[in-house]
C-alpha cells in the first residue's frame, strides 16, 4: 500500500463493503473532470476552529512523566479514539462535512495523544541511533576502556568503525550513557536478589499517571474537567506488600513538598524496628531528586524517633523500569476492566482489587507538611572539600545520616568512597513544619461545572464526591 502512496487500506476496504452491497459489482462514479467544490478561506478556518474547540471540550491533560522534556504534549483517556470524536463531531454538525482524514490532521497538530507515556524514553539512545546509521558504526561496544587508537566519526568517510574507537562527541556521550545505565541495572538487580535484614527496608518509588476521578460511561462526562488523583507507590524489595499513598487535588497538589511528604508517611508509619531505609527511584528532579526532598531526609534521620540512614539511588534516565511500573500495569489493567469509578472511595477499591500484595493509603491534609528546601547558594567564589555542593545531574547515589547535617553522595555506583557535602543552610533547623491546616480545595467554577453534570449524569451515587471533600475559594 506504501508504494501506491496509502497510508492505510480505507480505500480498499470501501471498495469491497460497495461490492458486497450491490451484489458482486462495486459502484465506482467517475469524477474525473468534475470542478472542485470551493469553499473560501474563512469558512476553511471557521470549520478548523470548531474542530480544534470540539477537541478541546474533552479537556486534555499533561503528564507528571513529561513536564520537563515535553510540556506542550497533553493526554486524553484512553477510552477514547479519533474515530470516537469523528462521529461525535459530525452529529453535532450535521450541516458540516468534515472528512475522517481532515479531523485526524487537525488533532494531530494539537500535539495530544492517547496513549499515557508508561516510561520516559531515551533521548539519548534514540539520538545516537541516528548517528550510528549516518556514520555507519558498528555495535561493538565495551564500557571498559580501550587502549586503540582513536578516530573520529566524520572523518571515516562511511567505512565501518566502532563506538570504542570513535572519539567523536556523540559516541563519547553515549558510551557515558550506557555505562551508566548498565551499571545502574547491575546495581538494581542485586539489590532485588539480596536477603535484606529485617531493620532495612528498600523500596522502588515512583507515580502513577494522573488518575481521573470519576470515570464514567457517559460521554457528556469527558466534556468536564474533573478531579485529579495521585498515587506514589513504594514497591518493596524486601518481603511486604506494595503501598500505594493516596490523595487528590481537593487536599494538596503534587509539588516537592507534597511528595516529600508521602516519603515522611512511609518512614514514619514503618515498623519501629527499621532503622535504615533504601529508595531506588528515576532521575524526576521536580519529585524525587531536589533539595526539598533531601532537606526532609536531614530533617528526619536527626529526629529521636528517625532512621540511622536514609539512601536514594537513581536509575539513567530512559531506563528507569522498576517493579513500582508493575504494580501500575497491575492498576491499569483493573481500572480498564472497571466500567465506572465514581469517587475517590471507589479509586482505592480498584488499587486494592488490583492484586492482593498491593494496599492503598489515602492521606487527609494532616499528613501533609511544608518542607522546605534548606540549600544555601552557591558561593560566587571556588568552593572546596564539604562546601561543594553538587549538580543533581551527576549525582548517582545520595546518602544521609543520624547526627549529621551533610549529604553524602556518589557520581558513579563504581564509586568507592562517599563524597561529603554542607549544602544547608546555618538557620536551618532540625524542626518538623506544621501540617497543613486544611484542604487546599478546588477553584469555584470547576466544582460548579462538575456539580452541574457529573451528579445529574450519576444521580444520587456520585454525591458521594462532593460530600467527601472539602471545597474552597481559590
Amino acid at each position: 500500500m506504501k508504494t501506491l502512496g496509502m497510508k492505510t487500506d480505507g480505500s480498499i476496504t470501501s471498495f469491497m463493503q460497495s461490492k458486497r452491497n450491490n451484489h458482486g459489482q462495486a459502484s465506482l462514479v467517475d469524477r474525473r473532470g468534475e470542478k472542485a467544490r470551493k469553499i473560501s478561506l474563512e469558512k476553511k478556518q471557521q470549520i478548523d476552529e470548531e474542530i480544534v474547540a470540539h477537541i478541546e471540550k474533552y479537556k486534555p491533560v499533561v503528564s507528571h512523566y513529561k513536564l520537563v522534556h515535553a510540556p506542550k504534549r497533553r493526554y486524553l483517556p484512553c477510552d477514547l479514539s479519533i474515530t470516537a470524536l469523528w462521529k461525535d463531531f459530525s452529529e453535532i454538525h450535521e450541516t458540516t462535512v468534515v472528512s475522517y482524514e481532515k479531523y485526524r490532521r487537525i488533532f494531530e497538530t494539537l500535539n495530544i495523544s492517547f496513549a499515557q507515556p508508561g516510561q520516559d524514553e531515551c533521548g539519548t539512545c534514540s539520538k545516537f541511533k541516528q548517528h550510528k546509521e549516518e556514520y555507519n558504526i558498528s555495535d561493538t561496544l565495551d564500557v571498559h576502556h580501550s587502549t586503540a587508537e582513536q578516530s573520529d566519526c566524520s572523518t571515516a568517510q562511511g567505512a565501518e568503525h566502532d563506538i570504542e574507537h570513535s572519539s567523536c562527541d556523540s559516541c563519547k556521550s553515549f558510551k557515558l550513557h550506557h555505562e551508566r545505565y548498565t551499571v545502574a541495572r547491575e546495581e538494581y538487580t542485586q539489590d532485588k536478589s539480596k536477603e535484606w535484614p529485617s531493620n532495612t527496608n528498600i523500596y522502588t518509588v515512583d507515580m502513577q499517571k494522573v488518575l481521573i476521578i470519576p470515570k464514567m460511561a457517559e460521554k457528556n462526562s469527558f466534556f468536564v474537567s474533573r478531579l485529579v488523583a495521585f498515587n506514589e507507590t513504594f514497591s518493596p524489595l524486601h518481603k511486604a506488600k506494595n503501598i500505594c499513598v493516596m490523595w487528590h487535588e481537593a487536599i494538596t497538589g503534587r509539588n516537592a513538598a507534597d511528595v516529600a511528604s508521602t516519603f515522611f508517611w512511609v518512614i514514619k508509619n514503618s515498623d519501629a524496628c527499621v532503622n535504615e531505609f533504601i529508595f531506588w527511584s528515576d532521575n524526576c528532579s521536580a519529585l524525587n531528586k531536589n533539595w526539598v526532598l533531601y532537606s526532609t531526609f536531614v530533617l528526619l534521620v536527626n529526629q529521636d524517633w528517625g532512621p540511622n540512614t536514609i539512601r536514594m539511588k537513581y536509575f539513567e534516565p530512559g531506563h528507569s523500569f522498576m517493579r513500582a511500573d508493575s504494580v501500575h500495569g497491575q492498576i491499569g489493567t483493573q481500572l480498564k476492566k472497571q466500567k465506572e469509578v465514581l469517587d475517590f472511595q471507589d479509586l482505592l477499591n480498584v488499587i486494592d482489587k488490583s492484586s492482593n500484595q498491593t494496599v492503598s493509603k489515602p492521606l487527609t491534609y494532616e499528613d501533609f507538611r511544608g518542607f522546605e528546601d534548606g540549600c544555601r547558594q552557591r558561593s560566587k567564589k571556588a568552593d572546596f572539600g564539604i562546601n561543594i555542593i553538587p549538580l543533581l545531574e551527576d549525582v548517582r547515589i545520595a546518602e544521609f545520616r543520624k547526627s549529621s547535617r551533610s549529604l553524602f553522595y556518589k557520581t558513579s555506583f563504581r564509586q568507592e568512597s562517599y563524597l561529603e557535602s554542607s549544602f544547608l543552610k546555618k538557620k536551618f533547623f532540625m524542626t518538623l513544619p506544621p501540617k497543613l491546616s486544611g484542604n487546599r480545595g478546588i477553584n469555584v467554577a470547576k466544582r460548579t461545572k462538575i456539580e452541574e453534570v457529573l451528579c445529574l449524569l450519576a444521580r444520587t451515587a456520585n454525591q458521594r464526591i462532593f460530600k467527601r471533600f472539602m471545597f474552597n475559594q481559590c
